[in-house]
């Protein structure tokens, strides 16, 4: 996921990661990205998945999707990504994408996570975006993102997909 994810704004006590790992007594990694795309959410599950499942008998995997309009790009430096809060490296980026582009975008990068976690026999929960994007149930010290009532949601609909 993205910051929303990753906790901005929250305690790391209010985090949902944190609420499932201590209901479950289990460990939870987060490997969210502050201002990710959803193709940084399936480059970084490309990467994770593979590895974690050599070292560990069983995973789960929770994603919550960013907008489909956060897109990535890497220029020679590697220093830029896009996503609708900052300037485009390039000028003309905006031209050369659309609506559609995006949610094709979208799609192929969550066909790629359904289908490393389905060549692995790992259970993926996708967040819906109902609930993922909901970011105004309440807000963060910081004002910006979910405070701990959304993470509090988001902890309790994931723990009760896996009744």
């Amino acid at each position: 996921g993205m910051s929303c994810s990753f906790g901005l704004g929250v305690k790391y006590e209010e985090t949902y990661f944190d609420l499932i790992s201590k209901t479950l007594n289990i460990p939870v990694l987060n490997f969210a990205i502050p201002g990710a795309s959803s193709d940084t959410v399936a480059r970084t599950a490309s990467c994770i998945i593979p590895y974690w499942i050599t070292k560990t008998k069983k995973i789960t995997v929770l994603t919550g999707w960013p907008y489909s309009l956060r897109r990535e790009i890497f220029l020679d430096d590697f220093k830029a990504s896009i996503n609708f809060q900052n300037e485009p490296p390039i000028k003309d980026f905006y031209k050369l994408t659309d609506d559609t582009a995006n949610e094709y975008n979208q799609e192929k990068n969550q066909v790629l996570v359904r289908s490393l976690c389905g060549m692995y026999s790992i259970p993926l929960y996708e967040i819906p975006d109902d609930l993922y994007l909901n970011l105004d149930i309440d807000k963060a010290e910081d004002g910006f993102h979910p405070g701990p009532v959304w993470h509090k949601t988001v902890a309790n609909w994931f723990l009760d997909q896996l009744k």
